[in-house]
């Protein structure tokens, strides 16, 4: 009886709560990027990232999701229902 009512906002929490590491991860790669080229102009910083090939670990952990969820397609498991 209890744990329909605790399901959903420890869901959302769960959501939020990998949207604020999302940001972390975000901030402290561009705040590395900054301190070699000496500036704080973000164009600038996605210039140089894009030019030394640096994707942020946001981009990253959502590419690897992806190459997961797709290899793991094709062994039609409970996973691909799920969708992650």
């Amino acid at each position: 009886m209890y744990s329909v009512f605790i399901l959903p906002p420890l869901f959302f929490y769960k959501f939020i709560l990998a949207q604020i590491l999302f940001y972390i991860t975000n901030f402290v790669a561009n705040r590395f990027m900054m301190k070699p080229f000496n500036t704080n102009n973000m164009q600038i910083i996605e210039f140089c990232c894009e030019q030394f090939n640096f994707i942020i670990p946001s981009r990253q952990i959502a590419n690897r999701r992806d190459k997961f969820v797709k290899s793991d397609s094709q062994r039609n498991n409970l996973l691909t229902f799920i969708n992650m």
